[in-house]
């Protein structure tokens, strides 16, 4: 049986996967830049995503995983622009989701 936290890792992991899908089936680099230069300062949807799946106060995490979430999240709050989410969707996300999938693997 998985604990909470497991579940919690996995969620993270799949809200990363389908962030990223949703992100570059929306953009592309041109796209993004265009978008950017419209709006150069916005909220992104990674970060509205990652906000609205943070853990409730009863659910207690390893701080190894509170590390990483907190890094996590200090990476997407840098994001001010659709370009700076497209780049992060193409070159970062796929690194945090083995991250999270080695914490989750070294817990087993």
């Amino acid at each position: 049986m998985l604990t909470k936290e497991q579940l919690y890792i996995k969620l993270v992991i799949y809200s990363l996967g389908r962030s990223r899908e949703f992100i570059l089936s929306h953009y592309d680099e041109e796209l993004a830049e265009k978008v950017t230069e419209k709006y150069p300062e916005i909220k992104t949807m990674l970060e509205f995503t990652l906000l609205t799946i943070l853990p409730e106060m009863e659910l207690k995490l390893s701080q190894e995983i509170e590390a990483l979430c907190d890094e996590l999240m200090f990476s997407v709050r840098r994001l001010h622009n659709v370009l700076g989410e497209y780049n992060f969707a193409i070159k970062e996300i796929p690194i945090w989701i083995e991250k999270f999938e080695n914490v989750l693997k070294s817990n087993h």
